[in-house]
């Protein structure tokens, strides 16, 4: 019995180096708005169309929670391809709104495979266009501050120069 509502695992090895191991992973949310804890990116390929790939399994979700619970290789990693959520399929940004829902529980299914050098780079290009973003961001959230903090000045100054006359 896996805790905290989890259900259980179910893995299929595929046959043959080119083939993916999949296996599912059944979560139980205790909210509609518990964390799953995974950021993902949509990673395009001319063969297969574009797939959901896990970037990283951060802490406090429930997926690092079933990874606890579970042993390699049912557990979700970097790299990871989701496939179908409560068995439906689609293109990456399908499946990343399939993980969004409200649903009580999902099955995730989950392929694991390595990814050709083209789509390690579009995962990367993501990646790098996110923190490029970022940084633009925090840059104008600190510009702002800045015109704020020196408006205050001016106005502490023109108070001052009030108070003289």
């Amino acid at each position: 019995m896996v805790p905290n509502g989890y259900g259980h695992s179910h893995a299929m090895a595929a046959g043959g180096s080119d083939q993916a191991a999949t296996f599912e992973v059944e979560l139980v949310k205790q909210s509609p708005n518990a964390r799953l804890g995974v950021d993902v990116v949509v990673v395009k390929s001319l063969s297969e169309g574009s797939k959901l790939v896990v970037e990283r399994v951060s802490k406090d979700g429930l997926i690092e929670e079933w990874n606890r619970c579970h042993e390699e290789p049912m557990r979700v990693r970097a790299g990871d391809v989701i496939v179908a959520v409560n068995g439906r399929e689609g293109d990456g940004n399908h499946i990343s709104t399939l993980l969004r829902s409200k649903a009580q529980q999902l099955r995730i299914t989950v392929q694991r495979k390595s990814l050709d050098d083209s789509q390690q780079l579009q995962a990367m290009d993501a990646r790098k266009q996110r923190a490029a973003v970022a940084g633009q961001q925090q840059q104008q959230q600190q510009q702002q501050q800045q015109q704020q903090q020196q408006q205050q000045q001016q106005q502490q100054q023109q108070q001052q120069q009030t108070m003289d006359a």
